[in-house]
């Protein structure tokens, strides 16, 4: 059964449940097929998935006399397996703030059809003892899931993009022309990567740095040799830089089981001391993002290499010392040996 057919089953089931009676003909110019072929779904839904399935000659279609069966078409899939694609729709529900939300739902309300009864009565009780702690969504969700909608649009099409986009880093806003290639989601923030006309090479825009948005008339083709994994492949998480470095990092035994148990980067390498810490070491682009990283570890993490991180997080360090200075001890009053 290829996926055309199980497209078509699910429908036509729900258009059975919905009271809808749809007969061969209704059905054919609906997926646009012959009736031959409908009729050869309608016999594997009777005869395979074993349908209580009926022909009413007064209302012209079809209809179920036992409004209890269940459509079971993805058998091959485990019970196990489709509970893994739920909970995958399930997490991506939680990303609020953007046009997939509703979209997600639906997917979700279609899977769980897929379902036995056995674990679909269970699946309320599923959800209630599994949650996701997701970082909030970066700027207005509102208008952050707008410049979604539209960007999602637009690199579905292939629609160039005009955007008056302000750059944080410059303190300053520009009308940009992009060609949207990707957009990813990074720490709480929603980021397009696409070829920016005024730089002439890829960037990385901050979906709730966009002021306003217009997809243009033009259309562009994709570059094929892009692939969003190898551009991003030295980063950290985000951000690009124009070198590489080699970051070691030492982590105190304390901490070790934490930072042992993830993989932090692909290009990670751990070598576990005689004394119980670990010593880390990455090859990236960019040492801004790494630093804040270095940086929640407080002092069990030691900086190795480069020179110039262990500067900067050495100036941060001087920086927070400054701004939480000691309270003063008190001063003993007068007459106090």
């Amino acid at each position: 059964m290829d996926r055309q057919q199980i497209h078509r089953l699910f429908e036509i089931d729900s258009m059975i449940r919905a009271g809808r009676y749809p007969s061969p003909r209704s059905l054919a110019e609906y997926f646009e097929v012959t009736e031959r072929t409908v009729h050869r779904d309608l016999t594997y839904l009777r005869d395979v998935l074993h349908a209580p399935l009926e022909f009413d000659r007064l209302r012209g279609g079809y209809h179920y006399t036992d409004p209890s069966f269940r459509f079971t078409a993805v058998h091959t899939f485990s019970e196990g397996e489709l509970l893994a694609l739920l909970m995958a729709v399930r997490l991506l529900r939680e990303f609020r703030g953007t046009s997939l939300e509703p979209m997600v739902q639906t997917a979700l309300d279609k899977l769980s059809r897929f379902l036995p009864d056995s674990v679909e009565i269970s699946l309320q009780e599923l959800f209630t003892g599994i949650s996701f702690a997701i970082e909030p969504l970066r700027g207005d969700e509102r208008k952050v899931g707008d410049v979604f909608a539209h960007l999602a649009s637009a690199v579905r099409a292939h629609r160039r993009v005009r955007m008056q986009y302000y750059a944080a880093s410059r303190r300053e806003s520009r009308v940009r022309v992009v060609d949207p290639y990707n957009i990813r989601f990074v720490d709480g923030t929603w980021y397009l990567i696409g070829y920016c006309h005024l730089r002439r090479d890829f960037r990385i825009f901050a979906l709730d740095r966009i002021q306003s948005l217009e997809i243009t008339d033009q259309t562009f083709e994709r570059d094929p040799s892009f692939a969003v994994d190898k551009y991003l492949a030295d980063t950290w998480r985000i951000e690009r830089g124009s070198g590489l470095y080699r970051v070691v990092l030492r982590f105190s035994q304390d901490v070790v089981p934490y930072v042992q148990g993830k993989r932090w980067h692909p290009s990670q390498q751990a070598e576990l001391q005689p004394d119980g810490s670990l010593i880390l070491s990455f090859q990236i682009s960019s040492l801004t993002e790494i630093q804040r990283w270095v940086l929640s570890f407080g002092g069990r993490c030691q900086v190795l290499q480069p020179a110039e991180l262990r500067e900067r997080v050495r100036e941060d360090a001087c920086r927070i010392l400054r701004q939480n200075p000691a309270a003063a001890a008190p001063q003993p009053s007068a007459g106090t040996p």
